[in-house]
């Protein structure tokens, strides 16, 4: 499942994978990341779960996954779109999926964020229960917050804490068995109104099958207009060479109209 999260007043990733003009085109952009993150870990169908007024400009650039190849059979993979016609929260855009997914495992990818560790064997190795990815950041306050065991077993995991006891943030991709759509069955929503990842997350620190495993690349979780930039910035100069010519070239665009609509917003790129 990819999941882009527009972070405007309009909110807007084998397995079975779920505001303003520079929003679009860049959250486009991290959504194309989302995709080919998890076709590069041999996911070859994908949900593409968001708020309708985008669904437009998303099939517009990723269409049904014609441009991707899967690397289990050098098919074309599959994309298919879900709607989550209000804010409702990231565990609710993953209960959107829940029939595309039927009886498989999935990967939750956030589409708002850019990791580079490649999750091909977290993927491959996964048999059940759940995975998390963790980051040690400097502003732990901003992410759910996970502390650890002595032997380096996930304890709790806390949303934006005020008081972080750690700094090893939750970073926006999650691996689930398909007991996860029963471990949402009642959840409450948060004081916020929305239905939360976080406390699915804790139901398997219950029964004591999270596993976290740690991030050693960059990570880009993207809040800001110059967050956005930057992170564009690195993976373009980092991977645009590695891009077959087709990917290569809607790559090209997509980057193109992010900074034009950046320089329109007087953000330098």
């Amino acid at each position: 499942i990819v999941q882009p999260r527009l972070k405007s007043k309009n909110h807007a990733s084998g397995y079975s994978s779920v505001g303003t003009t520079a929003g679009v085109s860049g959250f486009l952009l991290l959504a194309f990341h989302a995709v080919e993150k998890l076709v590069n870990a041999g996911i070859d169908r994908i949900m593409i779960v968001l708020s309708p007024q985008y669904l437009d400009d998303f099939v517009s650039v990723l269409g049904s996954g014609q441009d991707f190849k899967s690397k289990n059979t050098g098919h074309q993979i599959q994309i298919v779109y879900g709607i989550q016609n209000e804010p409702g929260g990231i565990a609710q855009g993953l209960c959107i999926a829940h029939d595309f997914i039927a009886n498989d495992s999935v990967v939750l990818h956030l589409g708002d964020n850019i990791i580079e560790d490649d999750i091909a064997l977290h993927v491959a190795n996964f048999t059940s229960g759940a995975t998390i990815f963790l980051k040690e950041v400097h502003d732990p306050e901003r992410f759910g917050v996970a502390t650890l065991d002595k032997n380096k077993r996930v304890t709790e995991i806390i949303e934006k804490p005020k008081d972080p006891a750690t700094n090893l943030a939750v970073v926006g991709i999650y691996i689930y068995d398909n007991t996860v759509f029963a471990k949402m069955e009642g959840q409450p929503k948060s004081d916020r109104g929305e239905y939360e990842i976080t406390w699915v997350n804790n139901r398997y620190v219950d029964e004591g099958t999270l596993r976290a495993e740690s991030v050693k690349g960059a990570w880009f979780d993207i809040g800001t207009f110059d967050s956005l930039l930057t992170a564009s910035n690195y993976m373009k100069e980092k991977h645009l060479s590695e891009k077959p010519k087709a990917l290569e070239d809607r790559y090209f665009d997509l980057n193109k109209s992010l900074f034009r609509d950046l320089k329109y917003l007087g953000i330098d790129g």
